[in-house]
């Protein structure tokens, strides 16, 4: 029978195949041996039982702010003459900030003076008069005798009668003596009580003329760093309160004067004093986290500019309603420094850690990997000197950054299984005594069914495996 040439080429394709096949087969296992999988198929991975203080942190970023803020302004509007402060300018409470322009206000405190003065002058007048009402006498009075009478009669006689008569009309009794001395001494009352309200009045305004005036040289409330400064010579500033304080998160509270006081007041003041004496940073905790966070707790910021340098401190406030952006929730969380290292500046780039929990003293700890928790008790695999297996069972304590750590069940220096690979996932693909090339059911894959060259029932390793013990 003839045999077509497609199919004779076929053919003997197929038969090299075969015959690769049977000499891979007797070079992987001469002899007919078979090589078993063993655990040497798998690499544990160990750590050692450690000593130390085991802590769990939060981070977050944010930026570095004083501890306070206050913003003055002149108390009366005005024409600035003078600005004795720049921004960058480091001042002491009381020093000269400005002035404005007096003039006006210098007339107002003289107008002032001199209202006062008069109204002092009709108090006394009217005290006077008081007294003098009160010393009128309350005896009866008679009507005098006829000057012109010189024959000695009686008053009342025929010749000078009428006259006598007409004069005996201005007697008064005790009883209107009386009553005309008490009119006189409420009148006299009422015009001193009239002179002293006027005396409060003015005085009030002398006070006011005064405080305008002295308000006219602005000095600093507090020692600090000047931030701002709105204002220049010959331009008018409006009056505002004379110190608001602005806390970090940006809220204003009026600690002095309130002319012209309002929530934005601390924008639009004359000059703006960072209290360096105290610095803090605003972090937004995440709502997942800000429950583990609470005021007291200790921290470490980290500032990137100033390379590997800290500071501690320690969380002081947390907001009490949350923030949101781009669908996340956050909660601003206000630390403060305790300590600072040099060269730190306002705005300055920060990390903090925030210490949840810890454990204060050294104590043994594991890669928290190590530990199996099931039906709550947990356990740790330790692997012994001669490389054999034991199952530990541990009690358990802080949950920290480095590790967990373990209170019974373990010693320092004891060696745990925290997880195991497969020798094929090796990036050189290769463990002692075997070499592999790709992955299960690929070219020479360890077991694969559908690649080239798989494992063959009884055998270890695709085409171009290596014999029990060696290195292809």
């Amino acid at each position: 029978m003839r045999i077509s040439r497609p199919l004779a080429i076929n053919i003997a394709l197929g038969t090299v195949v075969v015959a690769a096949l049977v000499a891979g087969v007797i070079v992987l296992h001469p002899f007919g041996t078979t090589a078993a999988v063993t655990d040497a198929d798998t690499v544990q991975l160990t750590a050692t039982v450690q000593k130390g203080v085991v802590s769990s942190t939060i981070s977050a970023g944010g930026s570095l702010a004083p501890g306070s803020e206050v913003t003055s302004s002149f108390a009366v509007s005005g024409t600035l003459t003078s600005v004795a402060v720049a921004v960058g300018s480091t001042v002491t409470a009381g020093q000269n900030l400005g002035t404005i322009d007096a003039t006006q206000l210098q007339k107002a405190q003289t107008t002032a003076a001199t209202q006062l003065a008069n109204a002092k002058q009709q108090v006394t007048d009217a005290r006077a008069a008081a007294t003098a009402a009160s010393k009128v006498s309350t005896t009866a009075t008679t009507p005098a005798a006829d000057s012109g009478s010189t024959d000695g009669t009686a008053p009342g006689g025929a010749p000078g009668g009428a006259g006598n008569s007409e004069q005996g009309s201005s007697a008064t009794t005790p009883a209107q003596a009386a009553a005309t001395k008490a009119s006189a001494v409420a009148s006299a009352s009422s015009q001193l009580s009239t002179a002293q309200a006027q005396v409060v009045t003015a005085q009030s305004a002398y006070d006011s003329a005064t405080a305008a005036l002295s308000s006219a040289t602005l000095t600093a409330p507090i020692a600090g760093v000047v931030v701002a400064v709105n204002g220049s010579v010959g331009s008018v500033t409006q009056a505002g309160s004379r110190a608001e304080a602005v806390t970090p998160s940006g809220t204003t509270s009026s600690t002095t004067g309130s002319q012209g006081a309002s929530t934005g007041a601390a924008a639009s003041g004359f000059v703006t004093i960072a209290d360096a004496s105290t610095l803090t940073m605003t972090a937004n905790i995440a709502e997942a986290n800000i429950a583990k966070v609470s005021v007291g707790q200790d921290a470490t910021v980290h500032f990137p500019a100033l390379g590997a340098e800290t500071a501690s401190a320690k969380v002081t406030s947390i907001a009490p309603t949350a923030t949101t952006s781009n669908s996340v929730v956050t909660y601003a969380t206000t630390i403060a420094l305790t300590s600072a290292p040099t060269g730190l500046r306002l705005g300055q780039t920060a990390q903090v850690s925030i210490t949840t929990q810890t454990t204060k003293t050294a104590a043994l700890y594991v890669p928290t990997a190590a530990i199996t928790t099931a039906d709550g008790v947990s356990t740790v695999t330790v692997v012994g000197s001669d490389g054999s297996s034991t199952e530990k069972t541990v009690t358990t304590g802080v949950a920290g950054d480095v590790g967990t750590v373990v209170m019974t069940g373990l010693r320092q220096g004891e060696k745990v299984v925290i997880g195991s690979v497969s020798a094929s996932q090796s990036s050189t693909g290769s463990t002692p005594g075997r070499t592999r090339f790709g992955s299960p059911g690929g070219f020479g894959g360890a077991g694969g069914t559908g690649g080239f060259s798989g494992r063959p029932p009884g055998g270890t390793g695709g085409f171009g495996g290596a014999p029990p013990g060696g290195n292809n």
